[in-house]
């Protein structure tokens, strides 16, 4: 049986609040609903620092996901994400009365929950999810473009992750910065939490302006575990 600690999930967050030229934020959360103990939520989002009220929005939204997904009572996860995201398109006219197309054209916001091996996510903008297996990065996000402001989310993705593979959910940062083999490379042969270790070395000369968000979504093994333990040794 798959449990918690085969399923790690780890994030990679760096953004300058003064000086970065977007907005970015990570959530990651479990519910308190035992029924529900192996989901967990993940939001990733961004959105240009000039865009007006940004803060205030990013803040509202992730606050609305996390509410949504703690009332949900499915233990389904297909279904409690569906729960969330028809939360977020609710209150969209809410928060962009006036502005909304041309402030949605500027968002990138991924919201995702994994269920012991099982991925479901939606996502807008320039949030990619790559799939890592083995020697393999394959993209397996959509290019999705909002037509309808009442209906921001149209689409899931859904799979299931085998032993060892990985799902990387970023924005473009880290792939202008570090070469997609190398990230490939990393995530593959470490846990999710030496792998942000070693990008965050790799990213610690880049300027303060540019903002990362990445979360690292892995079925680790006990032979992983091992191979770990023996790099720290």
């Amino acid at each position: 049986m798959i449990t918690d600690q085969d399923i790690q999930i780890e994030k990679l967050f760096s953004a300058d609040p003064h000086y970065g030229k977007t907005l970015a934020d990570i959530y990651i959360e479990s519910p308190h609903d035992p029924a529900r103990a192996h989901q967990r939520l993940f939001v990733l989002l961004e959105v240009p620092r000039a865009l007006p009220n940004a803060r205030a929005i990013i803040d509202r939204l992730i606050e609305r996901a996390v509410e949504a997904f703690e009332r949900s009572r499915h233990t389904t996860p297909e279904l409690t994400l569906e729960a969330t995201l028809e939360a977020l398109n609710m209150i969209m006219p809410e928060l962009l009365p006036s502005r909304a197309q041309s402030w949605l054209d500027q968002l990138s916001i991924l919201i995702g929950i994994s269920d012991r091996g099982q991925v479901h996510f939606a996502q807008i903008g320039m949030i990619h999810a790559y799939h890592v297996h083995h020697a393999a990065w394959t993209l397996v996000s959509e290019k999705n473009r909002i037509e309808n402001p009442l209906k921001i989310f149209s689409h899931i993705t859904s799979g299931l992750l085998q032993p060892e593979d990985a799902l990387i959910f970023t924005t473009n940062a880290l792939i202008d910065y570090v070469s997609v083999d190398k990230i490939r490379s990393l995530v593959h042969e470490l846990l999710p939490a030496r792998a942000v270790l070693k990008l965050e070395s790799l990213l610690s000369a880049v300027p303060s302006h540019v903002t990362f968000a990445t979360v690292i979504v892995k079925f680790v093994t006990d032979e992983s575990r091992r191979a770990d333990e023996q790099r720290v040794a």
